[in-house]
């Protein structure tokens, strides 16, 4: 896996957890802590998590494609 092929999943992780934050304030506001809301918790907190680990590797090809330029 390249790091072109990981900038896609890490922005769309991103933009998933932030539909998923804004929707869960939106009905915390309304109904307070439902089923619904803490579904929509557990879905942000994942694809929170993902987003951030998948930017951790990407951050690691990165150092070490940068590291082997230098090398040659």
């Amino acid at each position: 896996m390249n790091q072109k092929n990981l900038l896609g999943p890490i922005i769309i992780r991103f933009l998933f957890f932030a539909v998923n934050f804004f929707f869960l304030v939106q009905i915390n506001g309304i109904d307070g802590w439902g089923f619904l809301s803490v579904l929509l918790a557990f879905f942000a907190t994942r694809d929170f998590v993902q987003g951030v680990r998948l930017a951790q590797i990407y951050y690691h090809l990165s150092k070490n494609s940068n590291d082997q330029d230098k090398k040659d």
